[in-house]
Parts: C-alpha cells; structure tokens; sequence
C-alpha cells in the first residue's frame, strides 16, 4: 500500500483514456447494416477507417489529458511527481485522479456522436 497515490492516478488515466477510446470508436460508426454499402471488403473498410480514427482520438485525448496534467502541476506551489511518486501522498493523487477523470468526460462528450 505505499504506492497507493500513484495506484489511483494509473486508475484514473487508465479510466479516462477508456472513455476518449469508447467516444471515438463511437464515431461515425454505421447505425445499420443498411448503412454499409457493397460487400464485406467494403465492410472491413469502415471497420479499419474507424479503428484508426480510434487510435488518433485517443493520441489527441491522450496528449490533452498530459497538458492538463502539466497545467495543473504549474499552477500548484510543488511538484505533483514528486508528491506523488515519492511522498505517497493519497491528497495530491485524488486531486490527480479528479482532474484527469474530468478532462476525460469533457473528451468523450466532444468527441461523442451527436
């Protein structure tokens, strides 16, 4: 248990990278068969252009929910690494954990399909 701060900010990136890949797999996906014109080349496709569109949503999420991080770290008066990391302490990785879970449901709604 005496990494129990940075166990939580693992969770809590881990959570919001979920919720950026969930929206973005979400996007502009077929709603039926219907939709999906031709066979199944066509098919996979579709199921390729919104793997890869996954895999950019997540990257650009990603790359936010770090600048976030970094802004957040500057406007605190120490380090949150260092509190983290090597003091264990379970305040600054909730502070962390919200900031991250936050900026990962912001995200998710932007990215979501209308």
């Amino acid at each position: 248990m005496r990494r129990r701060a940075t166990w939580i900010v693992r969770c809590s990136a881990l959570a919001s990278l979920a919720l950026v890949s969930a929206s973005a797999l979400a996007q502009d996906a077929p709603a039926s068969a219907a939709e999906v014109t031709g066979a199944q080349a066509s098919l996979v496709m579709v199921m390729l252009r919104n793997v890869v569109e996954m895999l950019l949503y997540s990257l650009v999420g990603l790359v936010i929910l770090i600048l976030g991080f970094k802004a957040l770290d500057l406007c605190t008066p120490f380090s949150l690494n260092k509190e983290i990391a090597e003091d264990d302490n379970v305040a600054a990785g909730v502070v962390v954990a919200g900031l991250l879970v936050a900026l990962g449901l912001i995200i998710a709604a932007s990215i979501a399909p209308f």
